[in-house]
């Protein structure tokens, strides 16, 4: 079960990894294992599953919608 869990978020951290950098990239997959780890021993997996993605996946938003910023906001020259 974990295992699933962790290739989903993989799917979509390499997906925008393009706008993000190494050093963020590594420190939200250690943020995603910290939690997988503490939830391991629930009996209710599945609501588990599903909380534990929504955090991830709206952390790595966050990340996404600050560098695009970033780059929009970059002068033309």
């Amino acid at each position: 079960m974990v295992s699933c869990i962790e290739l989903i978020l993989d799917c979509k951290i390499s997906f925008f990894s393009y706008f993000l950098k190494l050093k963020s990239i590594w420190r939200l997959r250690m943020y995603i294992a910290i939690t997988l780890k503490r939830y391991r021993a629930v009996k209710e997996a599945g609501e588990i599953k599903m909380h534990v993605g929504s955090v991830a996946y709206y952390q790595l938003m966050l990340v996404c919608q600050a560098e695009y910023f970033r780059q929009l906001l970059k002068p033309v020259t």
